[in-house]
Formats: structure tokens, C-alpha cells, sequence
């Protein structure tokens, strides 16, 4: 045996196969072998027949008695099989450390790309990251790492490369790497769909007279933890770096560098707790800040593993009002039940709110009406249902503006 498998983080009281990945080493066929686990001071036996197993081949085998937790925090489950004439026993067992969640957090994937500046490999890598952002709009946040311009922290980039140096690499929540690019589209998913013990709201406001930027993080935790866990904060900008205008979503700043904020979350983790941690930083005057979005997430300081993350665009204090005297804005997007869009009129104007889906499909449309001068909000954004990319249309006296948002 030389595997077990079942998730670290699961649901209390929702049972899950525990699935042995055994191997013989043998120099006579294997026909039976029996399977025992151990959670919680309990032994659970299984004896599978029938089997021919040739010597040097592996076969995955399930347990018949499925594994429910019942603890809210890391316990161990060790599994073991037992063969007859197995004269080696000390290369049968298999143990790691799984966890039962008090609720199922809501969840993203980080995807950092690693591009350079300085070689071919830099448009392929963009062309990755943006298959990804295009695949799976609503559940991976995206980050481009350039080693130019750009990027203005040194050991977030130093840190992204001492995982494993290449380029174009995209590295899943820092714990899987997806070297080319069908392996994206097969890694993420399937990390998308592991539990984690935690969930994360990211908020960011900018004040445009001190160019001064607050991010306030906040996470719900599921499962009781004890270890460094860090929050951290990363600043990206779509069309940061003049050389490559083309690109999306490349890191400015990770306010925490690469490991995150030390003592930012508590070393002992009760299950149920809350915990929040705020950054200020002071936005350059060379970085717009229409374009900016902020990555908050929460990652384990011991493996860099990234537990969950969450990205929004930035709420500023005052309106940059448009050559026709108007703007428009989401406040919260990923939008959410308390999502607004924010309208500021100039002048008296009649205004028209359209809302299309990514293949221009109109699904929402208000009728004409008159307002007066003045600033407006409306919870019209909160009537879709499905989630994906969304535009938002908004028409003043025959001009408009239109605004990309995403529902989760």
C-alpha cells in the first residue's frame, strides 16, 4: 500500500469513501487483502476477494464502510491493509490529517501565472491566464506575475519562483502547478471542488484626495486550526505594465509579500470564529485606479497553500464623471444580494438601464425615465440568478457607458 485517500476537509456528519491505492510487492499473485481504518479510537474492516493483482501492478480499492467525521478539527485517519504471506508490514499503512466543517464555505481559486518580461514565453502565459479568467469567470481569481515594470514587491515575485521556477507556470492556490495548458482546465476544477475550512470577503475603498487605500478582510471559519495562517492582500490593475497594454490583471504590489501577514489571524482557530485584518496603502498617482482590483486570501504561512480567496474592485470616495456629464458604478462585484449599481447625473437627464449576459443576450431592461440631477442607487443587479459575466448598459440622453460585472 502506498496511498489513502478521502479529503482533508469534509463536511461533518456527510460520509466519503476512504480509497487505498495499493501496490504488490510480492513475488505471488494477490487474490485477497484486508482493508482496516482507524478514526477517532475506531477500526473499521473490509476484506476484499476475488482479486488478481500481478506482482509490480496497483489497484485502487474502496472501503465498504464510507468514513463519517465527527470533529470540527484535524484528526488523524490512519489505514492499513493486511494480505496473507505479506512478510513485509511496515510499507502497509498509509495516515494523514482530515477535518470535519461545521458549514461548507464559499469558495475561489487563485491562479497565479508567471510570465516574465523578457522572452516569448510572455504572451503565452497571458493567453493562459486568460483562458482560465474566460473559463471560469465566477470561481479563480487571476493574477499575472510579471518580473518587470510592473510588479513593484520583489518577494512576492521571489517567493511565486521559489515554487517551482519556469515560465509561463500557473500556479492553483500555490499547491498545484499547471505547467501546460490543458492542465489548468483539469487541475482547477478539481481543486475548485475540495472543501476548504474557511470562507473570505475582500472590501477596498479608495479616498482620491489622499490616494490613501483601506482593504478590510474578513473570514468565517468552518473547522477548528491550529498553525500560522496569514491574510494577505494583493494589488493588481488591468493594463499595468505600457510595455504589454494588451494584458490583464498584472500584480502591482502583495501588501503582505509572499508569505502573508504574520500574527494577522490567531495560531489557535476556534470553529465558528471570525477573524479580520485591514491594510492601508497609498495608491502611486501613476496607477489608475479605474482599473484597479484587489486579491484578499487567506494562505497557510507552513505550505504557501492557499486556502481561499476573493477579489473586488475598488469603491471610491467621488465620481469621474464622463464627457457627457454622468458615470455609473458597481459597488460590490462580484455582486452579491447587497450589490448596488451607483448612477450620478450631472444634470437633469432621462436614463435607460439595460442588463445583456456575456453573449449579448438582454436580460433585464428598465424603461426610460426622467431623474433630476443628483446621485442614485438601485439593487437591479440583484434580480439575476445565473451566475456569469454580466454588462450593465446605462443610456443618458442618447449616450452610454457600460460596465462588466460578475455574479457568483
Amino acid at each position: 500500500m502506498y496511498a489513502v485517500r478521502y479529503p482533508e476537509y469534509k463536511l461533518t456528519n456527510s460520509p466519503a469513501n476512504v480509497t487505498y491505492s495499493i501496490v504488490n510487492r510480492g513475488i505471488n499473485t494477490l487474490t485477497d487483502v484486508v482493508l482496516k481504518y482507524s478514526y477517532q479510537g475506531s477500526v473499521y474492516s473490509d476484506t476484499k476477494t476475488g482479486l488478481s493483482v500481478l506482482p509490480g501492478e496497483s489497484m485502487e480499492l474502496t472501503h465498504a464502510t464510507p468514513l463519517l467525521l465527527t470533529q470540527t478539527s484535524k484528526q488523524e485517519l490512519k489505514a492499513w491493509c493486511e494480505a496473507t504471506g505479506d512478510m513485509i508490514a511496515d510499507n502497509d499503512t498509509a495516515s494523514k490529517l482530515v477535518s470535519g466543517l461545521s458549514f461548507i464555505p464559499v469558495k475561489k481559486v487563485l491562479y497565479e501565472c508567471t510570465n516574465g518580461t523578457w522572452c516569448s514565453f510572455n504572451d503565452l502565459g497571458f493567453a493562459y491566464s486568460d483562458s482560465v479568467y474566460n473559463r471560469f469567470p465566477t470561481t479563480v481569481e487571476v493574477i499575472n506575475i510579471q518580473d518587470g515594470p510592473a510588479i513593484t514587491d520583489a518577494t512576492y515575485v521571489t517567493g511565486i519562483y521559489n515554487l517551482h521556477w519556469a515560465v509561463p507556470d500557473g500556479y492553483i492556490d500555490r499547491k498545484y502547478i499547471g505547467t501546460l495548458y490543458q492542465e489548468n482546465f483539469t487541475v482547477i476544477p478539481d481543486r475548485y471542488a475540495e472543501p476548504t475550512p474557511c470562507d473570505i470577503t475582500t472590501q477596498a475603498s479608495f479616498d482620491p484626495v489622499t490616494r490613501n487605500m483601506t482593504i478590510n478582510l474578513s473570514s468565517h471559519f468552518a473547522a477548528s486550526l491550529t498553525g500560522d495562517y496569514r491574510f494577505n492582500a494583493i494589488i493588481v490593475e488591468e493594463d499595468a505594465d505600457p510595455d504589454f497594454t494588451t494584458h490583464d490583471r498584472s500584480a502591482h504590489i502583495a501588501l503582505a509579500g509572499f508569505d502573508g501577514q504574520a500574527n494577522s489571524i490567531p495560531f489557535v482557530i476556534n470553529d465558528g470564529e471570525t477573524h479580520s485584518y485591514s491594510f492601508t496603502y497609498n495608491i502611486p498617482v501613476s496607477w489608475d485606479i479605474s482599473k484597479i482590483r484587489v486579491v484578499g486570501l487567506v494562505c497557510d504561512a507552513s505550505t504557501a497553500f492557499v486556502l481561499n480567496t476573493a477579489g473586488t474592485d475598488v469603491v471610491t470616495d467621488i465620481e469621474t464623471l464622463n464627457n457627457y456629464g454622468f458615470d455609473a458604478q458597481i459597488i460590490g462585484n462580484p455582486v452579491t444580494t447587497s450589490s448596488l449599481m451607483k448612477i450620478t447625473l450631472e444634470k437633469d437627464a432621462v436614463i435607460t438601464v439595460n442588463i445583456f449576459d456575456a453573449n449579448g443576450k438582454l436580460c433585464i431592461s428598465e424603461a426610460p425615465q426622467q431623474l433630476s440631477a443628483g446621485t442614485y442607487y438601485s439593487r437591479l443587479l440583484a434580480e439575476l440568478k445565473t451566475s456569469g459575466i454580466y454588462i450593465a448598459n446605462v443610456q443618458v440622453n442618447g449616450h452610454s457607458v457600460s460596465r462588466k460585472f460578475v455574479v457568483e
